[in-house]
């Protein structure tokens, strides 16, 4: 839509643009399907629609730059996608086991307390992972940045029930999340990890604090219209500070 608005593109090449997303939606939520217990065959089925030597991350960055985000929107919504786990927003009833996942998911209070300290500010959105059970949560919180920003942190899966998708389901729900008021989001954290949703933030948004470049990334809404963003600092909440 963001190029049929600036007539790049015309109706009937966006209509066939939705319908081919939609096929290729409804083939990757099968996959998923029949995948989601297997991590190594899922592994194995992207790779096969990867270039020669293309990590996963490349490969996720070279299809939204292709297909927008399309991807991960979609496939929820398909009969044959079988989430790992619902996520959903944290309930007044979460708070305890929460506040007891995320100190056991970091081994310290620090991150506890920063949650404690943005619950309830305006504009946080706070999740949790649940199976028969919270076992995940994460947060998205405003950030000052020169495009309508958020912060992802901190994103924390108990111990007992990390490697099975949930921190990956509290990720993919936070984006879509931030893309209903925000252009950007940003995150700290292992490119390893996190490379497969952001990239590593170009040098004109730069981080409050002293780290290595690599580790500050980011998301976009639309990959596409970034590139008008103009250059600053990304400056978190003052709860940030208090950790």
């Amino acid at each position: 839509m963001f190029a049929f608005e600036r007539d790049w593109v015309s109706g009937d090449e966006v209509q066939a643009k939705t319908a081919e997303h939609k096929r290729r939606a409804a083939a990757y939520g099968h996959a998923l399907a029949q995948l989601r217990r297997d991590r190594e065959a899922f592994v194995a089925w992207v790779r096969s629609h990867g270039l020669a030597g293309e990590s996963l991350a490349a490969w996720r960055d070279r299809r939204n730059v292709e297909d927008g985000l399309w991807w991960d929107w979609s496939c929820p919504g398909h009969p044959d996608f079988v989430p790992s786990v619902e996520v959903r927003l944290e309930q007044p009833g979460d708070v305890a086991a929460v506040e007891v996942l995320v100190e056991a998911a970091f081994g310290q209070p620090d991150e506890a307390r920063l949650v404690q300290l943005l619950r309830g500010e305006a504009g946080t959105i706070s999740l949790v992972a649940v199976t028969d059970q919270v076992i995940g949560h994460c947060m998205l919180s405003p950030v000052e940045a020169p495009m309508a920003a958020c912060g992802l942190a901190p994103v924390a899966v108990h111990p007992q029930h990390q490697r099975h998708g949930a921190g990956a389901a509290l990720v993919q729900a936070a984006l879509q999340a931030a893309w209903e008021s925000h252009r950007a989001c940003f995150v700290l954290g292992s490119p390893r990890y996190y490379g497969a949703w952001f990239q590593q933030a170009p040098p004109q948004w730069t981080c409050p604090w002293p780290v290595n470049a690599e580790a500050f990334q980011v998301a976009f809404a639309n990959v596409h219209e970034a590139k008008h963003f103009p250059e600053g600092p990304v400056r978190y909440g003052r709860a940030f500070d208090a950790v």
